[in-house]
């Protein structure tokens, strides 16, 4: 009976063991982490085997301990036997009922806990700055949750958008914008309220509006790079926001910095070719993409090969015989090929090297500017139309075909012996090739065969020239009357030291007997000039040289204090004196010397003379002999004295601002500068009529009672003695009224004779020079600006005149 009562506490004790977990609820926000423990309740040691706890999930499967985001752990506490379930990163599926139980037997023993998810706002899947493609339907992400189903409202830069818009469709996920455009741009809000109005919030999004870049303006179809040199080629896509990076490919691989000869700039869109070579030539691809999308364009590009001439000789071949001089080029493209014709006696740096051959600057560059603003048409004529080029005549054609150029010179000329350059030229490069035209023939005088006359006289060395070409070189013998001349104490033939077919033969005449007295050097001489091919001669006659004429018609004029003018006709030459003339005059221990202008009349001035002063003048002509025989002249200067009385030429009066205009011609100055000139006038007569006044004028003047007369004005103009004529502006004149004018010019002298005038001022401009004027004799005086004159008059009347000056200022132009 004992024994059966504790055997039944034992299955009690058993059957008691509970299950206890901890905690029973957790309520959790999504993206926190959770943490339910279970264990079994009095589970003691003694025979007993520990139970096997299990966690089970809402699907009421084994929650296992793989690590996973939920999953399950033993005995996190010491000596306990727990089992614990974890959730990491806890989402919104993850609310509900978890069972921790373990199996009594056939008895399943088992204890329940809940995790909740807390239904606060919250905003899924939201980039705070986010990108839209042009002209395509674009989704703005912003998914929302909450504990009572949220209401989404959308806004663009605090604009809220109506549910009924077309352009926008508000989904679960976001804000689908319908055919994107640019205007699209913005900040974009994402608000949500709850249903009961409890709770909101918000997120602001940056939205970009971008689009792809593309290839408006496609690349040629090829670019020719020259071989070895640098090119940079622009791949430039169009638009693109964000702005593209490019990349460059060959046969789909990139091209990177590891290519020692191309290099690609992926910012700027360029593709570098450090050193072009040929093997260079393919088709490449440039691609320009950004976040909307990527454009790709073909870049076909060849490496051009300079033009490379085939080795041409000099051609040697005689007068009047047929040529031909060919060159052929090896090049890609084909070139443009032409020949330039040099003078052999030009200084040209010929190349050498046929295989790589350097490029004038100069010269490459005007072609290749040629080629690129004309059309290849251009080209089909094989020469280039300047100074040096070789014009396509009759006699002279050249022919392009097939990367190669012939010129033919049919009836070989003396002209034709040059160097020729054959001219090759592409887009790679420039190629020249030369050659020499060595033309055969006998020697060709450069004057013309008729007889050259040269002058000899005592006292002189003359040489003979004879300048001729040949080829090949020629030589040369002097004769005079038949008779070969040779190396002696008159004769001397030489050759020039650098110039081929330079000869001269040098007569002697170093004393006077060598030329008077031996009659022999004197008559005609033969150049000729010989060579195999052929000879040919050239006359000269040496003459005995005269010295020049005596100058005639020798006039002196325009004599002055400190100044002559001297003129003299020019002397016939004749045609046995030499024609190297001018002429001399000699005076006071001065030679002038006038050279021969051909003019009729040669005229000198000689200044700085002295003032009344005597003079000899010896004038004589010389050329190349000597000085001609002496002409003798004699003549005075004049004294100093007051310059001559001015002339008035012209006239002008405007009456509408009481002015008048005087011209003036310069006066003989008398040997000294002008300084100054002076006019006094005076109103003689209001409402003057010219036409009843003019009948008898020099009576009325005289018939004028003095007290009517006005009181004189004084002017004073500086002198400019550089000036011919001048002009003097007189005003404060009355309408229709009658003036006397009187002129003078002053140097340091004295005052010139009066210049007297009357003066109307009517519409019609009104002169009238007195032959004397109405006074005699003038003195004056300048004191405190009051001028104080006295006029001896014409009618005995003496009269005291003090007038006020009117100091003015002018300056006068002509």
């Amino acid at each position: 009976m004992f024994i059966l009562i504790i055997l039944i506490i034992f299955i009690e004790f058993i059957n008691g063991q509970l299950i206890y977990v901890n905690p029973t609820v957790l309520i959790k926000d999504i993206g926190e982490n959770a943490l339910f423990t279970c264990g079994i309740e009095n589970e003691t040691s003694f025979g007993v085997v520990k139970r096997e706890l299990q966690w089970i999930d809402t699907r009421l499967k084994e929650i296992l301990s793989t690590y996973q985001r939920v999953y399950t752990m033993k005995n996190i506490e010491l000596n306990t036997n727990t089992l614990s379930l974890f959730f990491e990163d806890i989402r919104a599926t993850d609310s509900g009922k978890y069972t921790c139980m373990y199996w009594n037997g056939n008895d399943k023993i088992e204890k329940s806990v809940q995790l909740k998810i807390s239904r606060k706002i919250r905003f899924n899947d939201v980039e705070l700055i986010q990108n839209i493609v042009l002209h395509k339907s674009n989704l703005v992400k912003c998914s929302v949750e909450g504990d009572k189903s949220p209401i989404v409202s959308w806004r663009i830069n605090n604009t809220l958008i109506d549910k009924n818009d077309n352009d926008y469709v508000i989904d679960l996920q976001g804000l689908i914008v319908k055919n994107t455009q640019k205007y699209h741009n913005g900040i974009y809000q994402c608000r949500a309220v709850l249903s009961d109005l409890s709770n909101y919030d918000y997120k602001n999004i940056k939205v970009n509006v971008i689009w792809p870049p593309f290839f408006k303006i496609k690349l040629r179809k090829e670019i020719l790079v020259p071989e070895y040199q640098k090119k940079s080629i622009k791949c430039e896509a169009e638009g693109g926001n964000p702005p593209p990076t490019y990349k460059f490919l060959r046969n789909g691989v990139p091209i990177t910095e590891m290519y020692q000869i191309m290099t690609s700039d992926t910012l700027n869109g360029l593709l570098k070719i450090e050193h072009a070579r040929l093997e260079l030539t393919d088709t490449y691809e440039c691609e320009a993409s950004n976040l909307a999308g990527v454009a790709i364009q073909t870049i076909p590009i060849t490496i051009g090969m300079i033009p490379r001439p085939r080795r041409i000789v000099n051609a040697t071949d005689y007068i009047g015989s047929t040529i031909h001089i060919t060159c052929q080029v090896r090049s890609n493209p084909e070139p443009i090929m032409f020949i330039e014709k040099w003078p052999l006696h030009d200084s040209v740096k010929w190349l050498e090297d046929d295989r790589y051959p350097a490029k004038e600057a100069t010269y490459y560059d005007t072609i290749m500017e040629y080629m690129h603003n004309k059309n290849i048409e251009d080209y089909k004529n094989p020469i280039l139309k300047n100074q040096n080029t070789l014009l396509v005549d009759n006699r002279i054609s050249v022919k392009v075909f097939n990367y190669s150029l012939t010129l033919t010179i049919n009836n070989i000329q003396i002209t034709d012996q040059a160097n020729y350059s054959c001219i090759a030229v592409n887009a790679a490069g420039l190629m020249r090739a030369n050659v020499s035209l060595n033309v055969l023939h006998e020697p060709i005088f450069n004057l013309n065969a008729s007889t050259k006359k040269i002058y000899i006289w005592s006292g002189y060395t003359r040489n003979l020239s004879c300048i001729f070409s040949a080829n090949p070189e020629g030589k040369v013998e002097w004769y005079r009357y038949g008779v070969k001349l040779y190396h002696d104490d008159i004769y001397l033939p030489t050759r020039h030291r650098f110039f081929q077919n330079h000869w001269y033969l040098q007569i002697y005449a170093k004393h006077r007997h060598d030329v008077i007295g031996r009659n022999d050097v004197f008559g005609t001489y033969t150049c000729r000039a010989f060579n195999k091919i052929g000879t040919k001669e050239i006359q000269m006659k040496v003459i005995k040289g005269l010295i020049p004429k005596t100058p005639i018609g020798v006039l002196i004029k325009h004599i002055t204090p400190t100044s002559a003018v001297v003129e003299f006709r020019n002397i016939n030459e004749t045609l046995d004196r030499p024609k190297n003339l001018h002429y001399h005059i000699r005076y006071a221990n001065k030679i002038v010397q006038v050279e021969n202008t051909h003019k009729n009349t040669h005229g000198v001035v000689l200044n700085k003379l002295n003032p009344n002063s005597d003079y000899k003048l010896q004038i004589y002509a010389v050329n190349e002999v000597g000085n001609g025989p002496t002409l003798i002249s004699t003549f005075r200067t004049k004294n100093f004295q007051i310059p001559s009385n001015p002339k008035i030429t012209k006239l002008i009066t405007f009456s509408f601002i009481n002015e008048v205009t005087l011209f003036l011609k310069t006066p003989e100055t008398g040997g000294k500068k002008i300084v100054l000139y002076e006019i006094i006038f005076r109103k003689l007569m209001d409402n003057f009529n010219m036409y009843s006044f003019n009948i008898s004028i020099e009576s009325n003047i005289k018939s004028l009672d003095s007290k009517t007369f006005s009181d004189w004005v004084l002017l004073r103009f500086e002198e400019d003695v550089s000036m011919s004529s001048r002009f003097i502006v007189v005003t404060g004149l009355d309408d229709n009224s009658l003036y006397e004018v009187v002129v003078y010019a002053k140097n340091s002298i004295g005052y010139s004779e009066p210049t007297c005038c009357l003066v109307g001022t009517n519409i019609e401009a009104f002169i009238y020079t007195l032959n004397s004027c109405i006074y005699q004799e003038k003195t004056y005086t300048l004191k405190n600006n009051v001028f104080y004159s006295t006029y001896q008059l014409n009618n005995s009347i003496q009269a005291s005149i003090s007038i006020h000056v009117s100091l003015f200022f002018f300056f006068i132009f002509v």
